[in-house]
């Protein structure tokens, strides 16, 4: 199905639209091991494959099991459009909320990590970027957002139909900091000749197995994804992806793996993450 960005939708090929109802609500959120998107709302592909990460609507994304999304804002005209670096994707952030509430309301057993981070340049602002969030969120049931201050993300059981804001843009005033958790986010990945390749994805798995070996509450975050003029994120991600499934598919047994953040996810690599908390 073409859009009006020029790009084609994928379909996942597979659906988990409730894989959170089956698991403990007295889990910490830390200690999930939780499928994600890198750069979430670029499916449509404004600026060209450079700055396309995913095949997937968000919709779709939610539904094959993405619990983690990396929403880039930039603060302009004291409203958060949608970019991924200079390039606006034409979406909103009322967009992505009115998206994500909906998935909620429907499947009210799961919850969803939202990454905000300030991208490009602000402007033409009449006030501060968390006066801003503020404002979008407060057109919204509080109970639909976790918002609280802290180091540590909830319980399952108190993060169910809420959308848990992991905030890179205010200092943790928007939830708790995004920057508080242990990430591996390499993205400069030269070319996809093989010691850039395996540059990368050494530091992906050396920041899994970090995550699987810790016995505190602490989150991990894992970018699988990489770019550069001389390697575009498809190019990259279909040479990390497969390494990524491989590597689950090795590691069976109920682990704490984090978040693992993708470019182009296929439907199946989702799904072996998602059963990674249960095995």
């Amino acid at each position: 199905m073409s859009n009006q960005g020029g790009a084609e939708y994928s379909d996942p090929g597979t659906r988990n639209p409730d894989w959170m109802s089956n698991l403990s609500g007295d889990i910490s959120l830390n200690n999930l091991s939780v499928p994600g998107t890198h750069n979430t709302m670029t499916f449509d592909g404004y600026g060209g494959d450079l700055f396309r990460c995913q095949s997937l609507p968000l919709e779709a994304q939610l539904e094959a099991g993405i619990r983690f999304l990396d929403i880039r804002c930039r603060h302009y005209n004291d409203g958060f459009p949608i970019h991924n670096g200079e390039r606006y994707q034409h979406w909103s952030f009322i967009d992505v909320l009115r998206e994500t509430t909906r998935f909620l309301r429907n499947h009210p057993s799961e919850t969803i990590l939202m990454r905000i981070k300030e991208e490009h340049t602000s402007g033409d602002n009449s006030r501060d970027m968390i006066h801003t969030f503020r404002k979008y969120i407060g057109e919204y049931d509080p109970k639909t957002f976790w918002t609280v201050s802290s180091d540590e993300l909830p319980e399952l059981s108190d993060a169910r139909g809420r959308i848990v804001i992991l905030d890179d843009f205010a200092g943790g005033q928007a939830g708790p900091s995004y920057r508080q958790a242990t990430i591996a986010d390499d993205l400069k990945v030269n070319t996809i000749l093989s010691g850039d390749i395996d540059a990368k994805w050494n530091s992906v798995r050396s920041n899994l197995d970090k995550a699987r070996a810790d016995t505190s509450d602490k989150l991990f975050i894992t970018f699988s994804t990489g770019a550069s003029s001389g390697a575009y994120p498809n190019a990259v991600a279909a040479k990390i992806n497969p390494k990524l499934m491989g590597f689950f598919s090795s590691n069976p047994g109920q682990n704490k793996w984090g978040i693992v953040a993708m470019d182009f996810p296929e439907g199946s690599l989702v799904e072996q993450i998602i059963r990674t908390n249960y095995q």
